[in-house]
């Protein structure tokens, strides 16, 4: 029903989701006037680059994976969608890219793939990722991620 909840909630999905202008727009209509959202999501960087490389790697990972979006992205379909941004906390996210792979049951081919993708990276796409390679293969990278409380206007 519309106006129906004080409180949505959202975690580590949104990016799994094709038509997000859709999902934001559902938020706005269950929630009640002065309702909140919260929010907590991966995000890509803002720098072009940096975002490609992100959300290349994920879609390599994870058939489901969609877009990650910009933080600014995230800001702009709330506020167009009549929220107001109380609050954005970012975090960095370390990935251990042996178990990252196997949540997703990657078979050893795809793994080499990806590793593969990350060793030719550019020296400001492993910098900025915190890429560490050990003997030629990656052991970790770093990501972002946001949580966030809007309230709806």
């Amino acid at each position: 029903s519309d106006d129906a909840f004080d409180i949505v909630s959202c975690r580590i999905a949104p990016h799994h989701f094709p038509t997000i202008t859709s999902f934001v727009s559902e938020v706005s209509r269950v929630l009640k006037t002065g309702g909140q959202f919260l929010l907590d999501d991966n995000v890509a960087p803002e720098i072009k680059e940096f975002d490609e490389f992100y959300n290349t790697v994920e879609k390599k990972r994870d058939y489901s994976h969609f877009r990650a979006w910009k933080k600014s992205e995230w800001l702009q379909m709330l506020e167009n969608e009549g929220f107001e941004i109380q609050e954005l906390y970012r975090f960095d996210k370390t990935f251990d890219f042996e178990s990252w792979c196997n949540r997703m049951h990657l078979s050893d081919t795809e793994k080499t793939e990806l590793n593969e993708y990350m060793l030719n990276s550019s020296d400001k796409i492993k910098q900025k990722f915190r890429i560490q390679i050990e003997n030629n293969r990656i052991t970790s990278f770093q990501g972002e991620a946001i949580v966030l409380k809007a309230t709806k206007l």
